[in-house]
């Protein structure tokens, strides 16, 4: 831990966790024993590879270690530990040097790992295969959509010349049709031809073709296929959007953590861990929106809580000096509000932990919503320096600036600003939501 904070062991001894976790990641960021009996979802948004239990906590992060200038990985494991009555007595945290491990597991996400990865969350089954008919790769989507097994593909993309053609003819309810208008579309290449295939078990694929050239040349044959068998029900189409925007978001995350790894100078970090916050900011509504079932409806309210209570975990030094208070009735917001919603009370959140409290400076950060006559009123207010001047703030080449009147614009909405005993943002936007 010394070498890790680059403090002496009897700096540290008698000290808050938080005092520890200042020196260890830089700044404010939440501790592992922060998310003791909170909710599995928070756990996930501040750490990586997170798992859960009633007694044990583990995830990693990545730290920027002092005197190093590097940045590392480190897995983290809490437990709880009881006293001799066998109720909680405290807790005890370790940090586990992983860079190695994860670094080495990064180099295999290559651009190949990449392109499977993409290939296999897809929806469609794909079958790829080059100017001289041989397998080059498929997906999963494929292979769920034919039965077909791992094995089988394997022998054909082991064996040279093997017919690609004979893992799909005995599946097919039709094979001399089959091939005959396999061979149509061979000889006769349209970019975007497709037709239906019928199966033997009654299922219906369509399939697509989408030719690869290079030096005006085909160099390869990609065969998509969907099933059309019947048509999915809308809702149940909807909530796989949901779902995948949710993945994809959390994807785009962890992309941009592997990235800053590689970074050594800390306002690049910076940037970094804010561009993240956003993305969070966006897939906790979609994740809302994935639970509720009401799919185009979030129960904002409770989202800003949540929202809330993270980025306190992320700022706050741990001393509770600055309070987060949500005065708000239930109000479900339709996910096109909801978004850049959420991410305006992400940087008004932020502006205020970051800049109105500093030193050992106490106050809080009040967020109130209302909602009448078809406008939504939303008031982000602190009590803390306040601004300098409007004027700094309103400045077209200020980042908060843009980013708080683009999203308002957004949602047809405007914003106001009053620097009396602190800073207190209103935003107003017109807004058909529900108050129950």
């Amino acid at each position: 831990m010394a070498e890790l904070t680059g403090a002496a062991p009897r700096e540290m001894i008698g000290q808050p966790a938080k005092a520890a976790a200042l020196k260890i990641y830089g700044g404010p960021h939440a501790m592992l024993i922060d998310f003791f009996d909170r909710p599995a979802g928070f756990l996930s948004q501040a750490y990586d590879r997170p798992t859960a239990g009633k007694d044990e906590l583990s995830g990693e992060t990545c730290i920027l270690v002092p005197g190093v200038g590097a940045s590392r990985v480190y897995a983290c494991k809490a437990s709880r530990i009881y006293g001799p009555s066998g109720k909680p007595a405290g807790y005890m945290e370790t940090l586990r040097d992983v860079t190695a491990i994860r670094r080495a597991a990064t180099c295999k996400t290559d651009i190949r790992y990449v392109v499977r990865t993409a290939m296999d969350s897809v929806p469609v089954g794909l079958l790829i295969i080059d100017a001289d008919g041989e397998l080059v790769d498929t997906n999963e989507g494929l292979l769920r959509l034919w039965g077909i097994a791992e094995e089988e593909i394997d022998i054909i993309r082991n064996v040279s010349g093997a017919d690609v053609c004979s893992v799909f003819l005995s599946r097919v309810k039709d094979p001399e049709s089959y091939i005959h208008r396999l061979f149509e579309m061979r000889l006769s290449p349209v970019d975007g031809a497709r037709d239906v295939v019928e199966l033997a078990d009654g299922r219906r694929l369509e399939r697509k073709l989408r030719l690869v050239r290079a030096d005006g040349r085909v160099t390869a044959w990609v065969w998509c296929f969907a099933e059309v068998t019947a048509s999915p029900d809308p809702v149940d189409v909807f909530k796989e959007i949901h779902h995948q925007v949710k993945n994809n978001l959390q994807i785009i995350s962890s992309l941009q953590s592997l990235h800053s790894m590689k970074i050594r100078d800390q306002d690049t970090k910076i940037v970094f861990k804010e561009c993240q916050d956003r993305i969070r900011t966006i897939a906790m509504i979609y994740e809302r929106a994935y639970q509720s079932g009401h799919l185009s409806e979030v129960d904002f309210s409770a989202y800003v809580r949540d929202l809330a209570g993270l980025l306190a975990s992320a700022y706050d030094d741990g001393s509770g000096r600055i309070r987060c208070i949500v005065e708000m009735p239930s109000l479900a917001l339709n996910v096109e509000y909801a978004v850049p919603c959420g991410l305006l009370l992400n940087e008004l959140f932020i502006n205020s932990f970051k800049y109105a409290f500093p030193g050992n400076r106490s106050g809080e950060i009040r967020v109130t919503m209302t909602d009448g006559r078809g406008e939504v009123r939303l008031v982000v207010a602190d009590n803390g320096i306040g601004l300098p001047s409007i004027g700094a703030w309103e400045s077209p080449q200020t980042l908060g600036f843009q980013l708080v009147q683009g999203l308002a614009a957004q949602m047809a909405g405007r914003v106001s600003v009053i620097v009396c005993n602190g800073t207190r943002f209103e935003i107003v936007f017109p807004v058909r939501s529900h108050v129950q």
